[in-house]
């Protein structure tokens, strides 16, 4: 009996390892609920980062980021380092984003975080953006409203259309070739044209920023 459970182990740590080897892992970044009355900085969203392959979620880390936060940058990279350095074994293929906006008008810079980490960027649209709209918007409530909007123009502007199994994507990939971040978005996807690590990201910070204003735990605090 103990050789044959000692033979189970070897085998599930067997397939682990297949499994660490060769699943295109990704890092997906998306941030959670939070009521309207917390923009401008009058409270906080949680922020999720989540190692996954496809269904499988590896690791999770979250922190909390001020709504319409000026520089979204530190917590983004905090958190990716976080999951990086916790799971050294993986290799990970790609670091996902739904948009480069978090948290109200919190833009962070992909091509910064492609730079300090040199893992390829995936920021993908889920809907068309109307430039003219969030500049106008921004102007009206950000003193450092041109940076902003330069990184989302950027970033929209540079973002392609691929066609996917699941549906057409608008994405803009930092790092590797098209048909490379295809590849990846691909494999990633199961049940929805998103991929999947992303779509998990979204439910967990979406149920626990909902679960977090409902307790009314959510309170402007001093991110350092």
């Amino acid at each position: 009996m103990f050789l044959k459970s000692n033979t189970i182990s070897c085998e599930l740590d067997e397939n682990i390892d297949n499994m660490k080897r060769s699943c295109e892992w990704a890092v997906a970044i998306d941030d959670g609920y939070f009521p309207f009355h917390y923009k401008s900085g009058k409270g906080s969203a949680p922020l999720i980062a989540v190692l996954g392959c496809r269904e499988v979620i590896k690791d999770v880390s979250i922190t909390l980021i001020q709504v319409d936060e000026k520089d979204p940058d530190k917590h983004v990279i905090a958190l990716i380092k976080d999951l990086v350095e916790r799971n050294s074994d993986i290799n990970i293929s790609s670091i996902m984003s739904d948009s480069v906006i978090f948290a109200g008008f919190s833009v962070y810079d992909p091509w910064l975080v492609y730079e300090y980490f040199k893992i390829p960027i995936i920021a993908l649209f889920s809907h068309p953006l109307d430039l003219l709209r969030i500049r106008s918007a921004l102007k009206s409530h950000f003193i450092d409203h041109e940076r902003r909007f330069a990184l989302i123009e950027r970033a929209y502007l540079n973002s392609i259309r691929i066609k996917t199994l699941r549906g057409v994507l608008r994405v803009l990939c930092i790092g590797f070739s098209v048909e490379r971040c295809r590849e990846n978005i691909m494999y990633n996807q199961t049940f929805h044209k998103y991929p999947q690590p992303l779509n998990s990201a979204d439910i967990i910070a979406s149920a626990l920023g909902r679960f977090l204003a409902d307790k009314s735990f959510f309170k402007k605090i001093d991110l350092g």
